[in-house]
């Protein structure tokens, strides 16, 4: 658990690590199976999170990146509504992705004309797959050019001998677009999914159709529950 700090400053929430700063890289590998930081960012609800949510995530993951440093401790801040912002940018990049995936036209036409100015009117134009097949391809090569100079790509070998690939991050940030453009650009076993039941992005076997939030058994006794009181009711 990390050491943070939250306090207001006029109309401004400011989260402070108060731990003394590292300059230690943070490290994944480049064939991993760990989504844990993107799934972090896709866990919580939907943004703007209030600022005691806000500082419960840092608690547990550490500030995702540093806005400024503290006068006279240099230590590392960052404001609520800048996590937001990190946030609400993060949830939109993965609809817009799901949204090519599924080649959901109701969903790109709200996503493109809000956040990414093309026009509403190009998904009734052009032929759907085709505009669809070149999103992705776009979206993948933006996210490859947002991640560039951010990470480091490091040979190491592994307890094995193996010879692997090691990323090694400044940010928690960056690290989750890298993952997030790792499940986009080359899905293996793991898939960027949505749940059936509560609509939540998260990451699994392409098989899986619920959460960890709404696991199968959950859904089961909801149902039964939720068929017990419509028969009471009768």
């Amino acid at each position: 658990m990390a050491e943070v700090s939250l306090r207001q400053q006029g109309d401004t929430w400011v989260l402070t690590d108060e731990e003394p700063d590292s300059t230690e890289p943070i490290v994944w590998m480049a064939e991993g199976k760990d989504y844990a930081i993107l799934e972090a960012f896709l866990d919580v609800v939907p943004p703007p999170l209030k600022p005691e949510t806000v500082r419960n995530w840092c608690k547990q993951y550490g500030l995702p990146s540093v806005e400024r440093r503290e006068s006279g401790t240099a230590k590392a801040c960052l404001t609520v509504d800048a996590f937001n912002r990190h946030l609400t940018y993060l949830w939109d990049v993965v609809r817009l992705w799901r949204a090519f995936d599924n080649e959901d036209k109701e969903q790109l036409r709200e996503l493109s004309s809000q956040h990414f100015g093309v026009p509403a009117s190009t998904f009734d134009t052009y032929n759907l797959s085709q505009l669809c097949d070149t999103g992705r391809q776009a979206l993948a090569r933006y996210l490859d050019i947002l991640t560039r100079g951010q990470l480091s790509l490091v040979p190491v070998f592994t307890e094995t001998g193996k010879l692997a690939l090691q990323y090694q991050a400044q940010t928690l940030w960056s690290l989750a677009m890298l993952q997030l453009e790792t499940l986009c650009i080359k899905p293996g076993p793991a898939h960027l999914l949505e749940c059936t039941a509560c609509h939540r992005s998260f990451v699994g076997h392409v098989n899986r159709k619920y959460c960890d939030h709404c696991n199968r058994k959950t859904i089961h006794s909801r149902k039964t529950r939720n068929s017990q009181r419509q028969a009471r009711s009768v």
